[in-house]
């Protein structure tokens, strides 16, 4: 958790520096935006290297005025990426090794770019990335899937050397963070309560999210929803403390949540209760543009406010937010701070989305945990069930 926001943060200083040259990121829950695939990015990138450097945009547009890249776009990615950053970068090496400045290009979520052999495809594409100018230093985050592993791998074999971190095996500072997030995301909580935790009673609800902040990000969400729905602050820590069978990792956690919301201590969820969940989370997963809570309830037939009620249990894995952002609809990190942008983020319906790309994944996937849990899994990911209702 947190790529974006750190990716963002470090666009946002080299923007205000005038050294950002590019960026661009992923996302699986933009679906038909362009942010879920990897065919616009040569083109993008060089539109964007070309709007920051003059140079560039000379020489790019002097390699497109050949014949044979009349119709560059549709050519193989990795030939666009030749012809549109690569080659005519090359122009401008002596020139831009005479630069004392460092030109960065940051590039978010490579693992949400769509299946696994987009993935690999886009493995190759940002390695082409080696050959530009040493003034150029490129940032990428992603999970470590394997297709970026063994792109590194194979990178380093060629003797070019890709530093890289993995966050979750930083140990005390990750334990650090996790102890930080839980004591500043429960501030208001803690306020308004009569009991009020201990340093021990933190430091246990921090070691209990396994390292992982996407976790503590989760815990502290559902802790804010379960004491407006009148629970207390001191059951809340009571109850993660007690857990039977703790989620180990995050796909363990997003089950417990989901037999929280619908089950409680039932051993079965009632029929009326599931048939709204496969549904509405059917929708959420199926739509190609996201849906509004009035449009969904227009299109299922279902009340808006029990739509409402089906996803509010939920709220620590699905936000509400407002009409969709222009970060969200462009695939490029927008650092504007348009008053139009903002209002588009404050007024509107409310769009519902999940907070991570990981809970679809693991919502379409394959059940292998309790029997009970096979109703919260979606099978029918392409939304054949939305047939009757849209004729």
């Amino acid at each position: 958790m947190g790529k974006t926001a750190i990716c963002l943060s470090i666009a946002s200083y080299f923007k205000n520096q005038g050294t950002l040259a590019a960026s661009f990121f992923w996302d699986k829950n933009q679906s038909g935006t362009g942010l879920d695939s990897i065919k616009q990015f040569p083109s993008t990138l060089a539109y964007q290297l070309a709007s920051f450097n003059e140079e560039f945009k000379l020489s790019l547009v002097k390699h497109l005025r050949q014949r044979d890249f009349e119709l560059v776009q549709n050519l193989p990615l990795e030939k666009q990426m030749m012809a549109l950053v690569v080659e005519p970068m090359v122009d401008l090496k002596d020139l831009l090794l005479s630069s004392k400045e460092r030109f960065i290009i940051i590039l978010d979520g490579l693992d949400e770019c769509g299946d696994q052999d987009a993935l690999g495809t886009l493995m190759k594409l940002v390695l082409m990335l080696s050959t530009l100018p040493p003034t150029f230093t490129v940032l990428v985050s992603s999970r470590p899937e394997r297709q970026v592993i063994s792109a590194w791998v194979d990178a380093e074999g060629r003797g070019f050397n890709v530093p890289c971190e993995d966050v979750d095996k930083i140990g005390e500072e990750t334990f650090h963070t996790v102890r930080c997030m839980v004591e500043e995301g429960l501030q208001g909580c803690v306020e308004d309560s009569v009991w009020k935790p201990s340093r021990k009673d933190f430091d246990t609800f921090a070691s209990a999210c396994r390292g992982l902040p996407v976790m503590a990000s989760i815990r502290i969400r559902d802790i804010c929803g379960q004491t407006q729905r009148g629970s207390t602050l001191w059951s809340e820590f009571e109850y993660f403390r007690d857990l039977t069978d703790a989620p180990l990792d995050l796909k363990s956690e997003y089950l417990r949540i989901l037999r929280r919301a619908y089950m409680s201590d039932q051993s079965s969820i009632r029929p009326r209760v599931i048939e709204n969940y496969r549904q509405v989370i059917g929708t959420m997963i199926a739509a190609y543009w996201s849906l509004s809570l009035s449009s969904m309830s227009q299109l299922l037939g279902v009340a808006e406010d029990e739509i409402r009620a089906t996803l509010d249990p939920i709220s620590s894995i699905v936000s509400f937010p407002r009409r969709e952002s222009l970060y969200h609809r462009y695939p490029k990190i927008s650092l504007s701070h348009d008053p139009f942008e903002e209002s588009l983020s404050h007024d509107g319906p409310l769009y519902p989305k999940f907070y991570h790309a990981t809970v679809q994944e693991l919502l379409t996937g394959h059940s292998n945990g309790h029997k009970s849990d096979r109703p919260f899994f979606i099978s029918d990911s392409k939304g054949y069930f939305l047939g009757l209702p849209l004729l």
